[in-house]
């Protein structure tokens, strides 16, 4: 997972989506830690509640709080020429800090909660990826779905929708874990802690983001 030699500049992960609450702060930690195993790495967190920032202070990573569109836009590369992986950490509800993440990332990530209130909103951030791609020949984006409920219907049902974006891939799902919100609580992350659901938590993450590096490499 190592930066590529014949590259300047490390690559950025990004996870966006404009609805609140739908994991994009737990993601990208559990994304962070997991590169960080074998690359170096840096959190951009860009979220108003810094929640990312602040679980990552426990991990003794390397973060910076980067909220503004401009301080987005002409940062985040300088910050990628120093790392492997820069993961940004995006905010809810706001389109133009938004839009500059999209313009400074070689991958997108979108979790989706399975549920209609989560399912609408996210169409408009699928819009906002595929008009700074046709802009900027970039990012690369892929979904998945988040704090799923174990095999329910809604799950199946939101599995099904999303698979029907043909341009955006479909990465799985991560399913809803007490594991992963007390990760949080006690500052680590699901490899760190003990129990049947940590080790589930923990595989999904991982085939989740061996997934996304699949399609970033593609």
């Amino acid at each position: 997972m190592a930066k590529s030699k014949s590259r300047d500049n490390g690559l950025v992960i990004s996870l966006v989506n404009q609805k609140g609450g739908g994991g994009k702060s737990s993601t990208s930690v559990h994304l962070l830690y997991w590169l960080s195993q074998k690359a170096s790495v840096c959190l951009v967190d860009a979220d108003a509640q810094k929640s990312s920032s602040i679980w990552v202070k426990f991990l003794e990573l390397p973060f910076e709080v980067i909220q503004n569109y401009k301080a987005i836009a002409s940062q985040v590369p300088e910050i990628a020429k120093e790392y492997d992986y820069v993961v940004v950490d995006g905010p809810a509800a706001i389109e133009r800090e938004t839009r500059a993440i999209l313009s400074v990332s070689d991958l997108t990530l979108v979790p989706v909660q399975p549920s209609e209130a989560d399912l609408h909103p996210t169409g408009n951030t699928i819009r906002l990826i595929r008009d700074a791609r046709s802009r900027l020949g970039k990012p690369k984006s892929a979904v998945f779905l988040n704090r799923s409920k174990t095999n329910s219907l809604l799950e199946r049902e939101s599995a099904r929708t999303l698979k029907k974006m043909s341009d955006v891939p479909f990465l799985g799902i991560v399913r809803d874990r007490t594991s992963i919100a007390d990760a949080y609580g006690q500052g680590c992350t699901v490899w760190q802690l003990p129990g049947d659901g940590a080790e589930k938590a923990a595989r999904e993450y991982e085939q989740l983001f061996k997934a996304a590096l699949g399609v970033l490499d593609a």
